[in-house]
């Protein structure tokens, strides 16, 4: 063999060799949960990085599992509501919990289709973020029909019509590669394997749930506090740029054409629909007031009562809401620099806790008798936002006193 052929073998081999080994560590690490390989405890137990890969793990996880109960939501119902908390009936387990962070509810749409491809599904708990609904189309409402998620529904098992879907075997593939031999997936395997020596990692559990406890070393270093108020100055910079739609024309919401398919869809398959409204932290509350945005948050409470009305003229549709001034969302948020006092139901202002998703879920499905949350229909929704807004002029005058 002549020498430049010869030293083209060698690179050649060598790069095989590399692609190969490369492809072993991050299919045996799987940072994506793209594989399903077993996770090993002190090696691959924690996954820091599948959230950098959210749709995606969340399709692979949900096919997985083949959940009898779907959580579906952005991140305050991935961060809150945990699928293995003991307040679940039997009857719903397994449930995953389907919720991604900064996403809407376009992708949970395709999700809800994802997990019926398969028998199993019972029901459904969807979270409404009025921040979510704040987003409104130019000109007249577009026509009915399935909503666009972009490219992350390519890998859902089937179209909008259940048929099967033609895009998925190629975004599999696409997947598969950015997964295993990709810099970033290297990196991110090497990052798993070195979190796992890390005493609060930050993860994703195989059942969905992102419990946010890399945030737990935070605040033994500088308090809740710093979480809360770094939150609420995000929070105060954006809510004064937010239209103030008055919801007479709802379905030029993107959120509710969403929703609409949502429950089209889950009333076409007879599941249990559970809509609920987030138990913002008073905080949150009390900037809505201050932006002039509760009118706002009341007219949107309305017009999903009319939006279901219309839709489940039979009343299968269950409207939860647990937002106001009640035991939980009033909860003190401690002095600066207290780094001791735990704040046990949030962790800042737009994020509650997996201890308040367990009340949230005894409320719905169990025992709960503190007049924590209320249900929303034509018949009670103006004296919830009364009673609402009673709680707000109380804590106010509490607020006023001090």
């Amino acid at each position: 063999m002549h020498r430049p052929a010869r030293y083209l073998a060698i690179f050649a081999g060598t790069f095989i060799a590399c692609a190969g080994l490369t492809a072993a560590l991050t299919v045996a690490v799987d940072p994506y949960y793209i594989f399903g390989t077993p996770r090993l405890a002190g090696w691959t137990l924690a996954k820091p990085a599948a959230a950098n890969r959210g749709p995606a793990a969340k399709t692979y996880l949900l096919e997985r599992t083949s959940p009898r109960t779907l959580l579906l939501g952005n991140s305050r119902i991935e961060a809150g509501l945990n699928p293995e908390s003991a307040q679940w009936p039997d009857s719903m387990r397994p449930v995953f919990n389907a919720g991604l962070a900064g996403r809407g509810l376009d992708i949970a749409a395709k999700l809800l289709e994802d997990a019926l491809a398969v028998p199993g599904l019972r029901g459904i708990v969807v979270g409404l973020d009025l921040l979510d609904f704040l987003q409104v189309d130019p000109g007249p409402a577009p026509p009915s029909g399935p909503v666009d998620a972009g490219p992350d529904q390519d890998r859902i098992r089937v179209r909008p019509d259940f048929t099967a879907n033609p895009a998925r075997a190629l975004a599999r593939v696409e997947d598969a590669l950015a997964a295993s031999v990709t810099l970033g997936a290297v990196t991110d395997s090497v990052a798993t394997i070195l979190a796992q020596r890390e005493a609060s990692p930050r993860t994703m559990t195989p059942l969905g749930f992102n419990p946010l406890d890399e945030y737990l070393p935070y605040v033994k270093l500088h308090g809740f506090r710093d979480l809360f108020d770094q939150k609420q100055a995000q929070y105060a910079e954006r809510f004064p740029h937010y239209v103030h739609p008055d919801f007479a024309e709802p379905y030029r919401t993107g959120s509710v054409r969403s929703l609409r398919e949502i429950i089209d869809i889950a009333r076409g398959h007879d599941l249990d629909i559970t809509l609920i409204i987030y138990p913002y932290h008073a905080w949150v509350m009390d900037l809505l007031r201050q932006n002039g945005l509760w009118g706002v948050f009341e007219a949107w409470k309305r017009a999903l009562v009319r939006v279901v009305g219309a839709l489940d003229p039979d009343g299968r549709v269950r409207i939860v809401d647990f937002s106001g001034y009640n035991l939980y969302t009033t909860t003190p948020v401690p002095r600066p620099g207290d780094t001791v006092t735990d704040v046990r139901w949030y962790w800042e202002p737009g994020h509650f806790r997996g201890a308040l998703g367990d009340r949230i879920i005894a409320r719905l499905y169990g025992s709960e008798s503190t007049g924590f949350g209320r249900d929303l229909s034509q018949a009670t929704v103006d004296d919830v936002i009364a009673a609402i807004r009673q709680e707000a002029d109380r804590a106010s005058t509490v607020a006023a006193s001090r």
